[in-house]
């Protein structure tokens, strides 16, 4: 039998509670499950519980597998937009800011200044994933691959003006991860714009 239009949002929110989170990955498994649910008789509700049931790890299986997929692909576009020229010119940009204050600052307090210019960047990379939640936006599966890279980030930038007290050093160090937390913001947008118009959240 043909699933109805407020069936296959039923098997949707069947997926939701047996926490397939990620609204790309539920729509794929929303038309597995409900070509499974077409070919049997009887009750819709009852057999769509007994295939939630039947199929935990089944479905879990499935759920990492597409998770994996997404993370693989978030992360291969952020790296392959840091080397665009958005992203080379805001590193040039930041080396050239960098360079300006080295004029006027004291050599002591340029990784103190650098960080800052570093904070700022790293507050636009986190900004579309805040967004999405103040908003209460669907999340989409290529989160996983981008969502941890900021904390990597932020540790040895905290530390690195000790590691390495050199002003120059420092001013091309923190225009690159600062470059790079931009690069997030670009990616995540792009990401998710696309993910919109292809699975129309």
């Amino acid at each position: 039998m043909k699933l109805t239009t407020e069936q296959i949002q039923a098997v949707n929110k069947a997926l939701l509670r047996a926490r397939i989170a990620h609204y790309d990955i539920r729509l794929e498994l929303t038309d597995h499950v409900a070509s499974v649910l077409e070919k049997q008789e009887g009750d819709f509700e009852q057999n769509l519980a007994a295939y939630i049931n039947d199929n935990k790890k089944l479905l879990r299986r499935l759920n990492y597998k597409f998770m994996r997929t997404g993370a693989t692909k978030g992360l291969k576009l952020l790296f392959t937009n840091l080397f665009s020229w958005r992203i080379l010119l805001i590193f040039l940009g930041i080396i050239g800011l960098g360079k300006v204050i080295q004029q006027f600052a004291v050599p002591d307090d340029m990784g103190i200044f650098m960080f800052l210019i570093f904070v700022v960047c790293s507050g636009m990379g986190t900004y579309p994933a805040i967004e999405n939640i103040f908003r209460k936006r669907e999340s989409f599966s290529f989160d996983l691959g981008i969502a941890f890279v900021p904390t990597i980030v932020l540790y040895p930038s905290i530390l690195m003006q000790r590691w390495v007290p050199n002003p120059d050093f420092l001013i091309v160090y923190y225009a690159f991860v600062g470059a790079f937390s931009v690069n997030i913001n670009f990616t995540t947008r792009a990401l998710y714009h696309k993910y919109t118009r292809m699975y129309h959240a």
